[in-house]
């Protein structure tokens, strides 16, 4: 009973910090619903939710093993709160298993009011975060997993070009190679139409990301958004995953996962989280 009352504390406390009246109603509502949620379909047994500990949060211990840490709800109060207080007021770190799909939408725009363009005309940038806000959701909503590509190897510094260190034109082992470069296709769907891009590679996997994204600035119904797939696993989800895996985002380049040649699928999905008929017209650069 103790421990109810200390978890609800904390929520309430954190809830507390840093929101708005708006963004404080949105949350209180996904939470009253998560909560009869739960009561209609307790167990007769239960048992304290076990969220997992940031690395941060852990002295002495690998940063990739503290991922998988449970966190203990009653000793453990204090490095909940203390995260919370240094946290920017637009990021909710533990409520996004609290989201609703249907919610995924307008809650982002409370949060990310700011960000916003003028006159409502979304921009390349708006589409990325929404797409990454997305996959935030979604991954915490399941369970801790390794990242569905694989982790990519270790290093201490970001690569630097070097003629002596790049492989000349033509096709290699890892694939086409132009002085550093490599040929990466983008295509609509599973079916479509196709464009290729140059990508250096050892541009980070993240810029790499956002610069397709860019290549699609336009402007679809509200709630819509779209994702990039490689091998059938979502970019933006692999980004997340990376990130909650305690790696340094600007140390994962392109090479760690793309031969030349290979080819990233542009989906577009609607609000309820639908792809569409790739016979939608999608424009490109």
């Amino acid at each position: 009973m103790e421990d109810a009352r200390a978890a609800h504390r904390r929520r309430v406390e954190a809830r507390a910090i840093g929101r708005t009246p708006e963004e404080h109603l949105a949350l209180e509502r996904a939470l009253a619903r998560r909560r009869q949620r739960q009561s209609s379909h307790a167990s007769p047994v239960s048992h304290p939710v076990q969220r997992y500990q940031h690395p941060s949060h852990v002295e002495g211990q690998d940063d990739r093993n503290a991922r998988f840490q449970p966190l203990d709800t009653c000793n453990s109060q204090s490095s909940v709160e203390g995260h919370r207080e240094v946290s920017p007021p637009t990021e909710v770190p533990e409520y996004l298993d609290e989201i609703d799909d249907w919610e995924i939408y307008s809650i982002y725009q409370i949060l990310h009011s700011e960000t916003e363009p003028p006159y409502g005309s979304p921009t390349w940038f708006f589409y990325f975060d929404y797409a990454m806000f997305r996959a935030k959701v979604v991954t915490a909503k399941s369970a801790a997993t390794l990242p569905a590509l694989g982790i990519p190897p270790g290093r201490k510094s970001k690569p630097t070009y070097s003629p002596r260190n790049v492989r000349g034109a033509g096709w290699h082992r890892r694939g086409y190679r132009d002085h550093g470069n490599m040929w990466i296709n983008v295509k609509a769907g599973s079916y479509g139409y196709r464009r290729g891009m140059n990508v250096y590679e050892n541009e980070g996997l993240a810029d790499f990301v956002r610069t397709v994204f860019h290549g699609r600035a336009t402007k679809y119904p509200e709630g819509w958004y779209w994702d990039l797939f490689f091998k059938r696993k979502s970019l933006t989800r692999l980004l997340v995953d990376l990130e909650n895996h305690g790696l340094d985002m600007d140390l994962i380049l392109v090479k760690d996962f793309f031969d030349g040649g290979e080819t990233v699928y542009f989906k577009l999905f609607d609000e309820g989280d639908k792809q569409l008929d790739q016979r939608y017209p999608i424009p490109f650069w």
